[in-house]
Parts: structure tokens; C-alpha cells; sequence
């Protein structure tokens, strides 16, 4: 089972639901339309 991830209200970075750590910028994203084994996911560059 993955963890879930939300935007932070600034919408600049993707943050941790669970613990709010920073893991990602919004200018990292290459694909929102990319799927994994558990669904829809976001493709990253870096996180």
C-alpha cells in the first residue's frame, strides 16, 4: 500500500499527508497522468 500525498495551500510543494514533510516541487512534476501497481500516481523528476 502507498502513502498518500497532498498539495501544501501555497501549491509551490508536494508535502507528506501523514508527517507534512516536503518531498517535492511543483516545477518537478514531468506526468500527473502516470499509473502505478495501486492506481493513479504523479511522475516526478526529483523528490
Amino acid at each position: 500500500m502507498g502513502r498518500i500525498f497532498m498539495i501544501t495551500l501555497e501549491g509551490r510543494a508536494y508535502s507528506c499527508k501523514h508527517c507534512f514533510t516536503h518531498l517535492a516541487l511543483l516545477d518537478d512534476i514531468i506526468s500527473k497522468s502516470f499509473h502505478c501497481g495501486h492506481g493513479k500516481a504523479y511522475l516526478f523528476d526529483k523528490v
